[in-house]
């Protein structure tokens, strides 16, 4: 995509705020399906997946609902994430009015620790997937160290993280996509090279094993925190929700996408199987290795999206103390210190 056609976006369109909504919800937990599946059973995680889904989908289509609710009675153009819980309080029952500031403290809050927690995880992901490829082509005295790969990360990490339009990140959302979906289908072609068998696989695991299931499925739906900024630069923000709103194309695609790998994953490792299929892979042959630098890069390129939510929310607190001629060169100052403190 060349630079004049994506400057001629005013805002993100549809197929932008798709692409987004995707990779913020196709992160490294996808990998960990199968696992799930293991600590639910087929039957149990098959459908488990399903209602994870709707229900993630409902709280989103919810808060949307809501925000643009409440932009219509205050008649403002848009509100966040924390300014909506703000909001909500301020036009709720009396008694809970009083709450509505510590309501915006509270997301706000949440939503920086999360994404932040979140980077760390993206970084200590592409390091080791990277190390796992690098140590197979190394003599054993050469093998780095990880604490090598992620300093040589930075180099990447900072300029994917000074990117401060969203418009500017669909390129690298969209290669993320692809490589996430060409690290599916090599993943299949390893799943699918022999015959399944589901006579040694549990329909419904045991009681105690559910809450690790429900919690990686969560986990690895995660995508709240991208859905207002998504929302409010949307040049058509009504196409968001609705039968055929962006949410429900994203999220169906999500739930086929997750439901498929890790029935498939499951059924083919069993109880073998690892907290990333790709460590499952054989680390001898180059599809395996391909696999997992296809998805390495994808992460990479999926931190300035995640990056983008939390430094929207905590900046502007900083922007506020420091005079109007310094605020590019300290935005970008801050930025690279939050980016160096991820790694």
């Amino acid at each position: 995509m060349g630079v004049n056609f994506i400057k001629a976006y005013s805002a993100t369109r549809d197929l932008g705020a798709l692409i987004h909504l995707l990779k913020g919800s196709l992160g490294t937990g996808v990998l960990a399906m199968p696992m799930a599946f293991k600590n639910s059973g087929i039957i149990f995680g098959s459908v488990g997946t399903v209602i994870v889904g709707i229900i993630c989908t409902h709280c989103v289509y919810v808060l949307v609902k809501s925000s643009q609710e409440l932009c219509r009675r205050q008649k403002i153009p848009s509100l966040d994430f924390a300014e909506t819980a703000e909001a909500a309080f301020k036009d709720g029952p009396v008694a809970l009015q009083k709450f509505s500031k510590t309501a915006r403290k509270f997301v706000n809050g949440s939503l920086v620790a999360t994404v932040y927690s979140s980077l760390c995880v993206y970084v200590v992901f592409v390091a080791s997937s990277i190390k796992q490829v690098g140590d197979y082509y190394m003599d054993y005295t050469d093998v780095l160290d990880i604490r090598v790969y992620i300093p040589m990360l930075l180099v990447l990490l900072i300029p994917i993280g000074l990117i401060r339009d969203l418009k500017y990140l669909v390129p690298l959302s969209a290669l993320a996509n692809i490589f996430i979906l060409s690290s599916f289908v090599i993943t299949l072609y390893y799943i699918f090279r022999d015959i399944l068998d589901t006579s040694d696989k549990k329909y419904i695991a045991n009681i105690e094993q559910l809450p690790l299931f429900f919690a990686t499925v969560i986990f690895a739906m995660e995508g709240i925190g991208v859905v207002m900024p998504l929302e409010n630069s949307m040049k058509h923000p009504n196409h968001f929700i609705g039968k055929v709103g962006i949410i429900n194309i994203a999220m169906f695609i999500v739930v086929v996408l997750y439901s498929a790998i890790g029935l498939l994953g499951y059924l083919r490792y069993g109880e073998v199987v690892k907290g990333s299929v790709t460590l499952n892979l054989p680390e001898s042959e180059i599809p395996a290795q391909v696999v997992k630098i296809l998805y390495a890069v994808a992460i990479l390129f999926s931190y300035g999206l995640q990056f983008y939510v939390p430094t929207s929310i905590v900046w502007p607190d900083i922007e506020e103390k420091i005079p109007k001629a310094y605020g590019n060169i300290f935005q970008t100052a801050f930025r690279i210190g939050t980016i160096t403190c991820t790694g």
